[in-house]
């Protein structure tokens, strides 16, 4: 081979060289740098996805704990209130919680309740008898809706008597008597 021969195909390899190592940087920044900072942003996201969902399963696991002796649980209070609890206290606790959250849930104010559980019952009857005597101040259409959510909620409750009269610090009061009916 001559030398210009041999010069030529040096020239040629080496631009050929030079065309590869462009293709090679080329390929870099256009292919494998953008999937490496995706794979990177995956990889954070992973990250946080696991930091986050370590305390949920924690918190999971527990609930199961909780859920798998609830059956139990239940079987327990039942037998607890029974033996521990007398029939009056549970009848003036139902009598309590009904008035006292229809009372928040109307937006009244009591300012006085009684209950006196009726022993003596004149037809055999599975059911408590007792007497319930509520008063409360607000606005006219509060009031109403209380007594109203009284008469009609899921409770077996009699209403006997309501009065309307000007309270102490001029707004409207109710007093009210009825008869709630109780499983002992």
């Amino acid at each position: 081979m001559t030398m210009t021969r041999r010069k030529l195909v040096t020239r040629i390899l080496e631009g050929l060289a030079v065309t590869l190592v462009l293709l090679d940087v080329a390929v870099y920044f256009a292919v494998l740098r953008p999937l490496q900072d995706h794979v990177r942003d995956e990889q954070s996201r992973h990250r946080q996805a696991l930091a986050t969902l370590a305390p949920v399963q924690k918190r999971v696991e527990k609930l199961q704990t909780y859920a798998s002796k609830l059956p139990t649980a239940d079987g327990q209070i039942g037998q607890f209130l029974e033996k521990h609890v007398p029939p009056r206290s549970r009848a003036y606790s139902t009598a309590y919680g009904l008035v006292a959250k229809l009372a928040e849930k109307s937006g009244v104010q009591l300012t006085a309740e009684g209950y006196r559980l009726e022993s003596e019952h004149k037809n055999p009857n599975p059911l408590q008898w007792l007497r319930v005597e509520v008063g409360a101040e607000g606005g006219f259409n509060n009031l109403m809706d209380f007594a109203y959510q009284l008469e009609s909620g899921d409770e077996f409750l009699l209403i006997r008597n309501v009065a309307f009269d000007m309270g102490d610090k001029g707004q409207l009061s109710l007093r009210l008597a009825a008869d709630l009916y109780v499983t002992p």
